[in-house]
Parts: structure tokens; sequence; C-alpha cells
């Protein structure tokens, strides 16, 4: 099974392609996440993590749409993104803001194609906000729902999405 670790930083793990801008202990390999396109073929992954680096990057859009192309149908995209109302969303070097949304024109439940991606598309199967400890024991529900209007009771949000060849 091939899964890619995509942004790996120094969270190296085993089973994975561990790939990052920067060649250090532990990654496969070493790219610019900006330049397109990305050293791999077309089809060759199973599961893809993204953890904390599709903000850091200028088009995350692009980066998405390259993660397709690499992506075999069915691959399961496993992504965690900063809030757009929170304090991490706003650090220096972040270039996108996300909301519970921000991968609906992917998604088929959404009514919404996106030709642009060679009429194939993502089913977001997963998202969930992932709020701050110190808010433990507000409901979710009820944090989902503030989260828009009060900064900071969330700070990440983790999506799924199912690859759709």
């Amino acid at each position: 099974m091939n899964k890619l670790n995509f942004g790996c930083g120094t969270k190296i793990f085993k089973g994975y392609v561990n790939v990052d801008v920067v060649k250090h202990d532990g990654v496969d390999k070493a790219f610019d996440f900006n330049k397109f396109p990305y050293p791999f073929k077309d089809n060759t992954f199973e599961e893809v993590l993204i953890i904390g680096v599709l903000e850091e990057l200028r088009d995350a859009r692009s980066v998405i749409k390259e993660i397709y192309r690499i992506s075999k149908n069915n691959t399961v995209i496993k992504l965690r993104v900063p809030f757009y109302n929170s304090r991490v969303a706003h650090y220096p070097g972040h270039y996108t803001f996300f909301t519970m949304d921000s991968f609906r024109s992917f998604d088929d439940e959404g009514k919404i194609h996106p030709a642009s991606i060679n009429n194939g598309l993502f089913k977001v199967i997963k998202k969930r906000i992932q709020s701050t400890p110190y808010n433990w024991f507000i409901p979710q529900k009820i944090k989902n729902f503030l989260s828009c209007f009060i900064p900071n009771i969330s700070e990440f949000i983790y999506f799924e999405l199912k690859v759709i060849k």
C-alpha cells in the first residue's frame, strides 16, 4: 500500500513516503510544494496525510488538485488545517483560511462539480472542528456554532476526503 505523508516535517511515519520541503533524517523526498507537477506518477497513493502544511502554501487549491492527480481512485486524504477564526490561522506564513465548507466545491454532495479537476472530484467523508483544550465542557454542537462568532473556541478542522476518479 502506497501512503504519502505530505509535509512531514519531523513527524516521520513508517510505511509512508515522507516528503517535505527540506531534506533531513527520515525524509524520503524533498521538493518545493509550490512547483508543479510533483515528482510522482499519476495514481500512485492510496492514502495521503496533510497535517499542518496546506495553510502554508500559496495556492492551496492547486496543491489539492496535484494531490488528486497522484492519488488513486478511493484514496482517503486526511488533512488538518487551522480554523479561520483561530489565532493559529493568523500565524505569519499562513496564506489560506479554512472553514467547514472549504472543500465543498470539490464535494459531490454539494452538487458542485469541478470540471477543472479532469471531471473527477472528492467526496468529503468526514469533517470535524477540533476545539481548544480549555473549553472541553461545552458540547460539540454548541462549540461548532459558537466557533463562527467567537474567536479561538476552535483551532483546527480535520477533514477526510475520498478521491473519486
